[in-house]
């Protein structure tokens, strides 16, 4: 899971199951590290950090993988789909627009953004060995306005 700065959610998971918070933000792993002491958090990028195959029961990314460029993700997949055990599940939001990449403002930080119209991530996630269950484009209310985001919930 990508943690950013720990979240109540967070913190529930890892009073129940073993987490492991991945970040690029040292401060936000200090702070996850504060807010869920149950958790381990490792400083990595979640396009190159390494599991062994099949030691995961699930991945769960929320707003990051629209942060990747988007062609990561096909082999992110590939990867994420080998480091999970058979029937783990994968709960992400991905991009929902044909956003090759971009960066710009949110918050008054210079975040990157990109991504693939819906029918491109299912293609995606169906090609690294997916099974999905859910799938759902969700727009939401953001600071700067709305956003459209492409839920998945997918079983290896």
């Amino acid at each position: 899971m990508v943690c950013g700065g720990g979240t109540p959610e967070t913190h529930v998971l890892a009073e129940r199951f073993r987490l492991t918070g991945i970040d690029l933000s040292a401060a936000q792993l200090e702070r996850a590290r504060r807010r869920v002491p149950a958790g381990e958090f490792l400083r990595a990028d979640i396009t190159t950090i390494e599991f062994p195959a099949g030691s995961l029961d699930a991945v769960a990314s929320f707003y990051v993988l629209n942060h990747v460029p988007r062609e990561l993700l096909a082999p992110l997949f590939d990867r994420i789909h080998a480091w999970m055990r058979r029937g783990g599940l994968l709960l992400a939001t991905l991009g929902a627009s044909d956003l090759p990449g971009w960066t710009g403002d949110w918050l008054d930080v210079p975040t990157y953004f990109s991504g693939f119209p819906p029918g491109a991530n299912r293609e995606l996630l169906d090609a690294a060995g997916f099974t999905r269950i859910r799938d759902e484009v969700v727009t939401i209310r953001e600071p700067d306005g709305e956003a459209t985001f492409h839920w998945v919930l997918a079983r290896r």
